[in-house]
């Protein structure tokens, strides 16, 4: 648990900084969507961690529940769509960020419905264990 957020947060984060936004010839309206959808994980993944070092400190045992599970698998293919995207583009000059941020976005979308409800279950964990 703790592994997967030392390398998700710090990742998206800094895809989210290195994309060249004026090439990809995106509305706006999706580069905010982007930004606002990682910053929203990457502070539910704070959250989380919050939760997991509580229930450590409180001799909570806590493993990942299956929303948890399911978020860190899409969360690994956002930053595989994106590291192979932006590897298309220089190394085989095809343009395919404006398409990947797209379905980056899509996934997005349910991680963060995903990361939700793992706070929700490690919330009703917590009150059921206190």
């Amino acid at each position: 648990r703790f592994r997967d957020k030392v390398f998700v947060a710090p990742i998206l984060i800094i895809l989210l900084w290195h994309q060249d936004w004026e090439l990809t010839n995106l509305p706006s309206i999706v580069i905010s969507l982007t930004a606002s959808l990682i910053i929203s994980i990457v502070t539910i993944e704070i959250l989380l961690f919050a939760a997991w070092w509580i229930g450590s400190f409180k001799k909570i045992t806590t493993t990942a529940n299956k929303w948890g599970k399911r978020k860190m698998f899409c969360e690994f293919w956002i930053i595989i769509i994106w590291l192979l995207s932006l590897d298309a583009e220089k190394y085989f000059f095809i343009p395919v960020i404006p398409f990947s941020i797209i379905l980056i976005d899509l996934v997005l979308i349910v991680t963060l419905f995903l990361a939700v409800k793992s706070l929700e279950g490690y919330w009703q964990f917590y009150q059921n264990q206190l």
